[in-house]
């Protein structure tokens, strides 16, 4: 999938009640167990960390309180993991956290990423891991919304035509130009275009049923004429 940092995907999450953690659980477990695989962490390391991650959600959900971009749920996810990641290390190792080792060798997790590294840069929110963190995030949830439509379309629940998510997706996802994928697809530029703005739509009432929320919303940068935008939620 293309980068996604163009632009932004707003919601204030709602879904995020005790009666829908299955459903959240379901949702943000894979993305937690990719992220930690990614870093180096073995099997049993990203099982014991994802469950602690959930969990912990689970016990402080209540305290999440949406306030704009400083308090998103991505973010608050990032802080919860982060001391997932941190109590698995003292606990494992025996050790002080890594924030309190300042004189102890670095400890590896089985797989080669280091626990100290990790844990920093998750907290520094212009650490490349960390915007690393947010970019698949932002990744998964889009993924999340345009599997739905997908399935949508599968069972025919939104009536499309095909070559209308085939332009949506090369243009959007895959950033080729709509003259190329208008003469590909045998469309006129205006249809491409119109055929990203339908599934746009789609995304965004896909987006405030899943989250509750009517503000959600799906931002499109402002490029030049013919270049593709890449939506990017937040």
């Amino acid at each position: 999938m293309a980068s996604m940092s163009q632009s932004v995907m707003r919601t204030r999450y709602s879904m995020l009640r005790p009666e829908r953690f299955g459903e959240m659980d379901g949702m943000y477990r894979p993305l937690v167990e990719r992220w930690l695989r990614g870093r180096g962490f073995n099997a049993e390391a990203v099982d014991d960390i994802t469950q602690r991650v959930m969990i912990r959600v689970w016990e402080k959900l209540h305290t999440f309180s949406p306030d704009g971009k400083h308090r998103s749920f991505r973010r608050w996810l990032a802080t919860v993991t982060t001391r997932c990641i941190s109590n698995y290390f003292r606990e494992k190792l025996g050790k002080k956290t890594p924030e309190e080792s300042t004189g102890a060798p670095r400890a590896k997790a089985v797989g080669g990423s280091e626990f100290r590294d990790v844990v920093a840069g998750m907290r520094d929110p212009q650490s490349l891991l960390r915007q690393e963190w947010d970019r698949q995030h932002d990744e998964h949830v889009l993924g999340v919304l345009l599997a739905m439509i997908e399935e949508q379309i599968r069972r025919e629940a939104w009536q499309v035509h095909p070559l209308t998510y085939e332009a949506f997706r090369r243009v959007a996802l895959l950033e080729e130009s709509v003259a190329d994928v208008a003469e590909d697809l045998g469309m006129s530029p205006g249809g491409v275009r119109l055929a990203r703005y339908r599934v746009l739509a789609r995304l965004r009432e896909v987006g405030r049923e899943l989250f509750e929320d009517s503000q959600f919303d799906v931002e499109m940068p402002r490029r030049d004429p013919g270049q593709a935008r890449t939506p990017r939620p937040r």
